[in-house]
């Protein structure tokens, strides 16, 4: 039978229910005890945002369904071991469904209660217990205090046992105010101060048709900034590599908003913010590529024999110190009076009303949206054409950078266009993005290793099994880019397929095709 759980007024004591009780059963008083659960999510609510919460309880993790309050999975681990991405739990079941949910995202604690609980059995006449009941204070552990959260009972019924279990629970309610109890987390969430799916990287700003160029784009920066802030603080902490990830794609986005949409702000205004922004980005740069490096290190070891794998620790330990080195680099930037200063001036700017017009300024966004995506678009269709098996790189890498930027504007947009078509148009726009970027990813890693390889050459760290687990690594890559080379036409013949081309038509295109009527 499903277990019931009730609010009780945080005046009322649970003992007050035992004498009504009395006089038809008997109580059997079970435990009493104490106990600590700790709350945990990624920064972007990917586990909320998938209806399910994580806690813990002494050495043991549960993962639980929102709905239904149901254990999902759990996993019971070593006292020492401090857990924080799928990975660093045991393998099994728990692991693989936290894998599956988390990706490289970490696991960051949200809440932490205190309950205290006890627990009856109650009994009929024959002895036999027909039901169990727990009361439970539970208190939310915040700036070294405690705040009672809730009181709530909890009643377990027998089977078999229906007829008496729904006469206890009439006696109860005769008694005290009942309410049915919301899911401890969302109230957990609520006095802790977080709004659960409060973060996401996603651009989620909604435009309207008419409304004007100058208007909108400010919204979308706006939301971009809001990203870059929120961010800080986990690059700061080195929590984990997306917080880098998603403040860097937030000023990829802004400079490019700032570069396609043109004349909609005033040209020497934006151009030391420009600047800035590149300088920013161009800090990062380097510290994001050995993240990038350092989370493929499992990969890159099963990629080569088990005898050569060993040869690839002294890369990584060379990795993982010029990241701690760059990562307080870029910190010491970001700490600064004037990056903080810099953003205050951006988003003063993103507020002023004084701005002079400019041609762009207060034309419908829908018009002018539309006329710089099909142009992007047509410019992906020509460098494409242009695309052999024996095309230079730079020509793959120029096609790469300009589908990000189609990609920045379909996500900029899409509120103006109906969701089911900007849905596929971005869903087959990212299959060849993902194309371009693994080509792109494997040669900039070949350079990468072989800048190492001379690095130990000169060093004379002559040593036959690095330089043998280096070159192992390299063939591989070059081996993989060939294949992926060989599969552009295919991947890019899909992207110009008719569909696709005519709805990019249809949506964007504001110049009549040759033979239909204006």
């Amino acid at each position: 039978m499903k277990t019931h759980i009730f609010t009780i007024s945080k005046a009322f004591h649970h003992q007050k229910l035992f004498p009504e009780i009395g006089q038809y059963f008997r109580i059997k008083n079970m435990s009493r005890k104490r106990q600590s659960q700790w709350y945990f999510d990624t920064f972007d609510w990917r586990l909320y945002n998938n209806g399910m919460f994580l806690f813990k309880e002494k050495n043991n993790y549960y993962l639980n369904s929102h709905k239904h309050y149901q254990n999902l999975s759990s996993v019971t681990i070593i006292p020492e071991s401090h857990p924080k991405f799928w990975w660093d739990f045991p393998e099994g079941p728990f692991q693989q469904k936290l894998c599956n949910l988390l990706d490289i995202r970490a696991l960051i604690l949200l809440a932490n209660t205190n309950l205290e609980i006890s627990s009856y059995y109650i009994l009929n006449e024959d002895n036999k217990v027909i039901l169990k009941i727990s009361c439970t204070k539970m208190y939310l552990h915040q700036n070294r205090r405690s705040i009672l959260l809730n009181k709530f009972i909890e009643l377990q019924p027998i089977r078999g046992y229906r007829k008496e279990y729904q006469s206890i629970l009439k006696i109860i309610k005769n008694t005290a105010n009942l309410t049915q109890a919301p899911p401890s987390v969302n109230l957990i969430f609520e006095k802790s101060g977080l709004i659960p799916g409060s973060y996401s990287s996603k651009m989620n700003v909604i435009l309207t048709a008419e409304m004007p160029a100058r208007l909108a784009l400010k919204k979308i920066l706006e939301r971009l900034l809001d990203i870059m802030r929120k961010n800080h603080i986990g690059v700061k902490k080195d929590i984990d590599t997306e917080f880098l990830h998603d403040f860097r794609v937030s000023i990829r986005r802004t400079r490019s908003a700032l570069s396609l949409l043109k004349e909609v702000f005033p040209a020497e205004d934006i151009s030391y913010f420009r600047n800035e922004f590149k300088t920013l980005q161009q800090l990062s740069n380097r510290l994001r590529d050995l993240d990038v490096y350092i989370l493929k290190e499992k990969a890159y070891r099963e990629i080569l024999p088990e005898e050569l794998q060993s040869g690839l620790d002294a890369f990584f330990i060379d990795l993982k110190t010029e990241k701690r080195l760059e990562h307080q680099k870029v910190m010491r930037i970001l700490n600064q009076g004037d990056y903080k200063n810099y953003l205050n001036q951006w988003e003063k700017f993103l507020k002023s009303d004084t701005l002079p017009h400019t041609r762009n300024s207060a034309k419908p966004v829908k018009k002018i949206a539309s006329v710089i995506i099909f142009k992007r678009f047509k410019k992906i269709l020509k460098i494409g054409e242009r695309i052999q098996d024996d095309t230079p790189e730079g020509q793959l890498h120029q096609l790469r950078i300009e589908c990000k930027k189609l990609r920045y504007l379909l996500e900029f947009f899409q509120s103006l266009y109906p969701k089911r078509s900007m849905s596929y148009l971005i869903k087959h726009l990212k299959l060849l993005q993902d194309k371009l970027g693994t080509f792109n990813d494997l040669s900039i890693q070949q350079e990468e290793l072989k800048k190492h390889i001379s690095k130990y050459a000169k060093n004379g760290q002559n040593s036959t099994l690095v330089f043998a687990s280096l070159g192992g690594l390299i063939a591989n890559f070059y081996q993989q880019q060939l294949t992926e080379r060989r599969s552009f036409r295919d991947v890019f013949s899909k992207f110009k397929a008719e569909k696709n081309i005519n709805l990019y038509h249809q949506l964007f295109n504001t110049v009549p095709q040759s033979g239909e009527k204006s």
